[in-house]
């Protein structure tokens, strides 16, 4: 009867042991792959981490690591489908308000740059309650008079 006990608590021991060997293996495991993720630096390999450790203790930080690299890319190329895109993948990202502003500038600029009643009203269709919208209707107003202005001088 003591020799069972006794390998009843040996086992158990060596049970424990090992569920403590392999949880230091798993995270050793983790932080490895985390750290050639951070030295690759790059959206694949934050996803090849995720996919890799679902439950890793950096799938966080991956996570915001790959929404500031799409955000990062969205801002390079600076166009109202780089944002959309971002605004797409993360819609409610860090960057999700900034996206938005940053495509109401860029309307806002293609709008002034056309300077036609057209572009300016695309614009006000799109942010009735935009930061130019103003401006918009007054560049409109001004159009018009030119128009007009000019058609009288014709007469």
């Amino acid at each position: 009867m003591k020799k069972k006990i006794t390998l009843m608590i040996f086992c158990f021991t060596l049970l424990n042991s090992c569920a403590y060997i392999s949880s230091y293996i798993s995270e050793f495991r983790d932080n490895r792959a985390w750290n050639k993720t951070i030295a690759i630096d790059d959206i694949s390999a934050y996803n090849n981490y995720i996919e890799a450790f679902p439950k890793g203790k950096y799938v966080t930080k991956a996570k915001l690591r790959i929404d500031n690299l799409f955000w990062e890319e969205a801002q390079n190329i600076n166009t109202i489908q780089s944002y959309s895109d971002y605004i797409k993948r993360f819609p409610n990202g860090i960057y999700t308000d900034k996206a938005n502003e940053n495509i109401e500038e860029l309307y806002w600029k293609k709008a002034q740059i056309k300077n036609t009643i057209s572009s300016y009203k695309e614009y006000i269709l799109l942010y009735p309650n935009g930061k130019y919208v103003q401006y918009a209707k007054s560049k409109i107003d001004d159009i018009m008079i030119d128009n007009m202005s000019q058609k009288v001088r014709r007469w």
